[in-house]
């Protein structure tokens, strides 16, 4: 009962013991019959309001209200309010039998109104007429065969630029509720092509506008998180059955899941297997030509046999997340036979599966582009899985994902300057090999995205010396989080380099955990960070400059803020801030987290200013 409630927008008002409650687009009568059983029907005044499409919901009460649909002549006015602000600015012109066309397909539906309206705006009298006349576009609505909201989402897909409708499109391969990682979606849509490139953007960043344009036009859901940011989208069920369709229509995708999936025509071009028992693909499927096949994607199965048909030559994503062999030593060797011979491979992603190696014939994919381990589970609980050497000799990568269980080899990035995003940790490299890897970091000057694991500094700073200078190399930077250890302690005393850090304009994200500051870092500074969203930082104290340097960082949403294990003795008095009415402190901030810190924001006497104190827990 409490998933149908959190689906559901619930309004809900509390006054002296009585409610009023709105629900609103109450889909069906199971929902409506659970969320009444949890209501108190006793309370006197209360009142409920529900709002639905559906017939039987709206008939399940005494009480119900029909909303008819507009006038025509409601109908114009919202139609010409939408489209020039009121009739009576309705230019010379205007295509008026065109207009009316469109206009009596809406129904009288308000939000079709205002769709088609929207799709309309800024559009060519030929336009105008093209959309009338097209019969694939009204199909169905003559005699009421579409209901209105998959109409609405026709008309808005209809909107689409190209290359956004196909986006759109592969997002069919996800199964139902299914939360799609942003940036794992937008690198397969660039080995796809999908992507048009854009002087001066690089082809992720072209894809993540995609991404944000989709969830503006209200195609897909974006999911937020705690701290704000989007980091993964939702495709609602409706769009879904859109896409699908259409996707089918088109042969643009064939779907397998334990229902059966959708049919598909002699020659696939891209095959999502999803939730189900996938057996031994190395002998021909007599049903389909998969010569043609460009994508290929499992999520949620159990695999049981060779993935790779040795017919399959022209892929470019390869994605099996999730993944499972009921026997790992009988059916994990086996998985990526003719791994080696997709020469045409861009993506290749194994989030969350479990293999037993990966093969040395990665070295031959030589226009890969992403490689995303992310979660990639082996053999036995703890152990690793080692990246094949080969993988330096890979110079398109733009995309590396793996974390703690990937073993990384010496000399990865001599050759992989490309990068753009970079996720790895070097636990198991010795201290020569990792001070050529801090240092070869120097070298990616596109990357955007860079996150280091298990760093180990032990006593010599000489690797923090390294570090700080290629970061001061990664002017693209975006994202940073670096995990410094000790192998003692755990944590890593910063180096008086850290005062001389010159850290990218650029920088959104920044993580330095378990490196402990004395105080504030001059680079903590809202003139050389202005896009700073996110920060994790661990300081020993605070003075009155550290704390306006953080409050006054104009983009900062998220701060955790930990205490150092510096000797603070001489630092236990409170540093304070005076705010007054105008100033600007932590005007973004949504999320604080505080480790063994104590604040007090308080009033001044006159009214116009508080004070913002901060002090360490004893």
């Amino acid at each position: 009962m409490l998933q149908g409630l959190l689906t559901l927008p619930i309004h809900l008002y509390c006054l002296f013991g009585r409610y009023f409650i709105v629900i609103d687009d109450v889909w069906d009568i199971n929902s409506w019959q659970a969320i009444g059983s949890a209501l108190d029907k006793k309370s006197s005044g209360s009142r409920i309001i529900k709002t639905t499409r559906n017939q039987e919901v709206a008939c399940s009460d005494e009480v119900y209200y029909k909303l008819d649909p507009l006038s025509h002549d409601n109908s114009k006015k919202l139609f010409y309010m939408r489209l020039y602000g009121g009739e009576d600015k309705c230019p010379a012109h205007h295509p008026e039998e065109a207009s009316q066309k469109n206009l009596d397909k809406c129904g009288g539906v308000p939000l079709a109104i205002i769709t088609m309206a929207s799709l309309l705006v800024g559009k060519s009298r030929e336009d105008w007429f093209e959309v009338c006349s097209s019969p694939g576009f009204y199909r169905g609505r003559e005699n009421k065969q579409v209901d209105d909201t998959v109409w609405i989402l026709s008309l808005r897909y209809y909107d689409l630029p190209s290359h956004l409708k196909t986006c759109l499109l592969y997002l069919s391969v996800y199964p139902e509720d299914y939360e799609i990682e942003k940036n794992s979606l937008i690198w397969k849509w660039v080995a796809e092509g999908f992507i048009e490139k854009k002087t001066g953007t690089s082809l992720f960043q072209r894809g993540e506008e995609y991404f944000h344009e989709l969830i503006n036009r209200n195609m897909i859901q974006g999911v937020e998180s705690v701290e704000g940011f989007i980091y993964c989208c939702r495709v609602h069920d409706m769009v879904l059955d859109l896409i699908r369709g259409l996707a089918g229509e088109e042969n643009f995708i064939t779907i397998s899941n334990e229902n059966g999936g959708t049919s598909s025509r002699h020659k696939v071009r891209r095959i999502a297997h999803q939730n189900r028992i996938l057996l031994d693909q190395s002998h021909p499927d007599s049903h389909r030509d998969m010569t043609q096949l460009r994508s290929l994607v499992a999520l949620g199965c159990d695999i049981r046999g060779v993935v790779l048909h040795p017919s399959i030559k022209l892929l470019r994503v390869l994605a099996l997340e999730r993944c499972t062999p009921p026997n790992i030593q009988e059916y994990g060797r086996h998985w990526l036979e003719h791994l080696g011979k997709l020469v045409h491979l861009r993506y290749l992603g194994l989030r969350g599966t479990c293999v037993q190696e990966l093969p040395e014939a990665i070295g031959a994919l030589k226009l890969l582009q992403t490689l995303d381990l992310e979660g990639i589970r082996v053999r036995g609980h703890g152990m690793q899985v080692q990246l094949p050497s080969s993988v330096s000799l890979l110079t398109q990568l733009v995309c590396i994902r793996s974390d703690e269980y990937t073993m990384v080899p010496d000399g990865l990035l001599q050759k992989l300057t490309s990068l753009e995003e970079l996720r790895i940790s070097v636990c198991m490299l010795l201290f020569d090999s990792l001070k050529q890897f801090l240092k070869e970091l120097g070298n990616l000057s596109q990357l955007r995205v860079l996150s280091v694991s298990d760093i180990f500094m032990r006593d010599d700073e000489s690797l923090q010396v390294v570090l700080l200078k290629s970061l001061g190399n990664l002017q693209e930077l975006q994202h940073l989080d670096l995990e410094c250890d000790d192998p003692v302690t755990g944590n890593t005393p910063a180096s008086t380099e850290w005062d001389k850090a010159v850290l990218s304009e650029h920088l959104r994200h920044l993580l330095l955990e378990n490196t402990q500051f004395p105080c504030v870092p001059s680079f903590i500074d809202p003139t050389l960070l202005p896009n700073l969203c996110y920060l994790e930082l661990c300081v020993g104290h605070v003075d009155e400059a550290g704390l306006r340097a953080l409050g006054g960082l104009p983009e900062l949403r998220f701060l955790l803020f930990g205490a150092a294990d510096y000797n603070w003795s001489s630092h236990k008095h409170a540093a304070v801030v005076n705010i007054a009415a105008h100033d600007v402190f932590f005007h973004k901030l949504r999320s604080l987290k505080l480790c063994r810190w104590m604040v007090l924001l308080a009033t001044n006497d006159d009214s116009t200013s508080a004070s913002f104190s901060i002090w360490r827990e004893e």
